[in-house]
């Protein structure tokens, strides 16, 4: 991956651990719904974030075709 993508990822990753613990862990209290959807939602945009960054720059030249298709 380029440098740009890696300061991305860094950056996506220091984010979400930096997530305050009631967001990060509001699976755990389901008494709160409101929070459960806030922490899905969290983790919702940084994995599709993930997924988009590192599909964006394939390691493999097989994956460009299918991309391009």
């Amino acid at each position: 991956m380029s440098q740009i993508v890696h300061a991305l990822d860094r950056e996506l990753t220091e984010w979400v651990e930096n997530l305050p613990h009631n967001v990060r862990h509001a699976t755990n209290d389901r008494k709160n719904p409101k929070m459960l959807a806030l922490c899905l939602t969290a983790f919702f945009v940084y994995y599709s974030a993930i997924i988009n960054l590192r599909m964006s720059n394939p390691p493999f030249p097989l994956f460009r075709v299918f991309l391009v298709c």
